[in-house]
């Protein structure tokens, strides 16, 4: 199965099987590598436009004020506003072979100065799609850095990515620069993602600094001052800083060690928070860690900083924040085994183990050794959940460790030069340990500028949820009658789910009988008459006729055209092409091939207006996907709204009707199915089952009815599960299929 379009599906569908939140490693493998987290830290990205607007908070046992010295400003984070701010004096662009790189922002604080550009018109075929032969960014010489007037470079501390085709945006943070740099060179050792030298490299663009203009906006953070020092016993949780966004709230704050075990020190969340509303039920929220005011500060020992942003303002206050694991380190314990490699190791030998240790008071078992090329690799397993450790054999390297699973965790050494042989002797240090608790902090607001009455989201009813779907597993009842016709879908064609080659697109009923192979190809399309199905695979685009059994190479296409999607008539398809990731239409014979638009970004192909005269699509940017529309007679372009953190191709969804759109996205850390209308109007939370995957939504040809794909993550290796669910009366029907995706259905 030699097909590039084939990664991009099974990257869809590990994005979907793994969670984002199992396992939470910045700062850990950080302190266990022994630097600064900054050097490691990828921030998230957040929009964030902000209104100026004063509120006023009332928190039980806390005074607030507003910070004369602390202010936000959006894609920037929290600054320290009582030394002078400055800025870029003008955007600065420079074209090298057809590319162009753009530094549009710079601010410089007392605290951090961040630098914001974006690239554009980047050749598709000078990208890596190898993950064995990885694009620039891949290696330490890659970073980018400034070089100040005498000479002087800085590495970056952090940064952030956006958008991936034919152009990106990035976002990096550097330490404060002295108030006498007047300007610097911001250094670029290569396009993110390009293959070596097909590219221009060592970009270098000059930078010059002003002081910020006077009306540049800044919104007042309002700092949170406890009334008295927190005693033994109560919540180590607390809330610093309040800033307002134009969609809800950041809240700032930080979590100590009051209360854990002795020896142990706060480092991370082991999972992430939950924060629910005074009735108990979840509030959306987003990452807003880059939001932090000084990333060159570490935190005080023994404590690590949060912020999150609660998304909406109208919830029944006031609302509490869950903390229910940690990651703590001990630092103080430290334990060691003997492991005899012998005279000549060889790279990917291994041995049997089997040593038990004890750290931090729980019992530990190192399994197995591997040879890798510069060292060794242990496997180890405990009762308790291990973020990683330290280990150390001589003089070996500083490297980190991660999670395998909750039950197994994996340490390396590396050496520089020789690899030592022999017995050796393994230092085990550091031990980082999730420890469960129970942890809250209520958060409240009053004299809100914004109406009382709930939004509909609140207002409906959550149809999906694990006990609902538990409660339709209990009292199953099968699909009705009317609906039981013909899917058409991707997944495993039998129950080796396991085996991506036993992968492709076939029509099933939805009760999983009569199954009909019809290609390995990805992303099917069932024409408006039911009797072709096209799909991306092999040179390009194909069709095939399920009146005969052929099939079909379309004319004119090529190897990475992408997503087919038939119009309403039936007379073309819309599709993305690789060449440029723009959307293009052609006919179904070959004829007409179409660019519709011509965009500086990775377009994602939704849908057809139901009239047939415009396509829908996302653009991913920061913050998530912009949804629009174009009109393909006129190009004209509409902008609809943002999805925040969608992920895939499969997961927008179209009603019928053309009024209403069934989407993906993570806006509280866990995945959740919306219902909306275009404009993102009375938007509804359709599907959350907490740390499950919910992913893939499809209408049914009525408009009644969604088909949503799960995968319960709370066992390895589990298949997905389908669920067809009445978006009027949320009755849940089971479906007994194990599918990634849903593209056509026959009713």
């Amino acid at each position: 199965m030699n097909d590039n379009r084939m990664k991009d599906a099974l990257e869809n569908i590990a994005r979907r099987s793994v969670p984002e939140n199992t396992n939470l490693m910045p700062r850990i493998a950080a302190q266990l590598e022994r630097k600064s987290p900054m050097t490691i830290l990828r921030a998230r990205p957040l929009v964030a436009v902000l209104i100026a607007l004063l509120i006023l908070l009332a928190l039980s046992g806390v005074a607030y004020a507003i910070g004369r010295s602390l202010g936000y400003i959006p894609g920037i984070g929290i600054i320290d506003q009582s030394t002078p701010i400055r800025v870029l004096a003008e955007p600065v662009s420079q074209t090298r072979a057809g590319i162009t790189i753009t530094v549009g922002d710079v601010v410089l604080t007392s605290g951090k100065t961040v630098v914001i550009y974006t690239v554009e018109n980047i050749p598709q075929e000078k990208l890596s799609r190898d993950v064995a032969a990885p694009g620039c960014g891949s290696n330490p010489a890659d970073r980018t850095q400034l070089k100040l007037s005498d000479g002087t470079i800085q590495d970056h501390l952090g940064y952030d990515s956006g958008g991936r085709g034919s152009g990106y945006r990035s976002t990096y943070t550097f330490a404060p620069l002295d108030a006498q740099v007047k300007d610097a060179v911001l250094i670029i050792p290569c396009i993110e993602g390009s293959l070596p030298g097909t590219l221009p490299e060592q970009w270098e663009v000059p930078l010059r600094f002003i002081p910020a203009p006077p009306e540049m906006a800044i919104v007042p953070v309002i700092e949170i001052t406890p009334s008295q020092e927190p005693a033994m016993g109560e919540s180590p949780l607390m809330i610093e800083k309040i800033v307002e966004t134009d969609r809800g709230f950041i809240l700032i704050g930080s979590f100590n060690s009051n209360g854990l075990p002795q020896g142990a020190s706060a480092m991370d969340f082991s999972t992430y928070p939950v924060f629910t509303d005074a009735n108990g039920q979840e509030v959306l929220y987003d990452f807003a860690t880059s939001q932090l005011e000084s990333p060159v500060e570490r935190p005080p020992a023994g404590s690590f900083p949060w912020a999150f942003e609660i998304i909406n303002k109208q919830h029944v206050y006031p609302l509490t924040m869950t903390v229910r694991a940690v990651a703590v380190q001990y630092s103080e314990s430290s334990a060691s085994f003997e492991f005899d490699a012998g005279a000549n190791p060889q790279e990917g030998q291994a041995w049997d183990l089997n040593q038990d240790i004890e750290l931090a008071g729980f019992p530990v078992r190192a399994l197995k050794a591997i040879r890798t090329a510069d060292g060794y690799s242990f496997d180890f397993e405990s009762a308790a959940m291990f973020h990683g450790v330290s280990l150390a054999i001589g003089n070996s390297l500083p490297v980190g460790s991660g999670l395998g699973d909750p039950g197994h965790f994996i340490s390396v050494v590396r050496f520089e030069g020789e690899v030592p042989s022999g017995k050796l002797i393994v230092q085990v240090s550091n031990p980082v340990v999730a420890i469960s608790g129970d942890w809250q902090i209520q958060w409240g607001v009053e004299n809100l500028p914004i109406e009382e009455t709930p939004t509909a989201m609140a207002a409906d009813q959550t149809c999906l949820t694990r006990d609902s779907w538990q409660a339709a597993l209990d009292n199953y009842q099968p699909a009705p009658a009317e609906l039981a016709k013909k899917l058409l879908v991707y997944g495993p064609l039998s129950a080796d789910y396991l085996n991506y080659d036993n992968y492709g697109s076939f029509m099933t009923s939805l009760d999983g009988k009569d199954k009909l192979f019809i290609t390995q190809g990805i992303y099917p399309s069932l024409s408006p008459d039911g009797r072709y199905v096209a799909f991306a695979w092999g040179e390009g685009l194909n069709l095939f006729d399920s009146a005969s059994g052929g099939q079909i190479h379309i004319p004119n296409t090529t190897t990475d055209d992408n997503v087919p999607v038939w119009s309403p008539d039936g007379t073309k398809i819309a599709f993305i092409s690789g060449s440029d990731l723009n959307l293009y239409t052609i006919n179904p014979d070959g004829s007409n091939r179409t660019r519709v638009i011509n965009e500086n970004g990775d377009e994602q192909l939704v849908d057809w207006t139901s009239d047939g005269t415009g396509l829908i699509y996302g653009v991913r940017g920061e913050g998530g996907i912009s949804l629009r529309k174009v009109e393909i007679a006129s190009g004209a372009v509409t902008d609809f709204f943002v999805i925040p953190n969608h992920r895939a191709y499969e997961d927008f969804a179209i009603s019928p009707d053309g009024n209403r759109i069934a989407y993906h996205a993570r806006e509280n850390l866990s995945d959740a199915i919306y219902i909306s209308n275009l404009d993102g109007s009375d938007r509804r939370l359709f599907a959350q089952m907490g740390n499950w995957i919910v992913a893939a939504p499809f209408w049914s040809p009525d408009g009644n009815w969604l088909i949503i794909v799960m995968r319960s993550t709370d066992l390895p290796d589990r298949p997905t599960e389908l669920m067809l669910v009445n978006v009027n009366d949320c009755r849940i029907h089971p479906i007994p299929l194990t599918v990634e995706s849903i593209y056509g259905w026959i009713q």
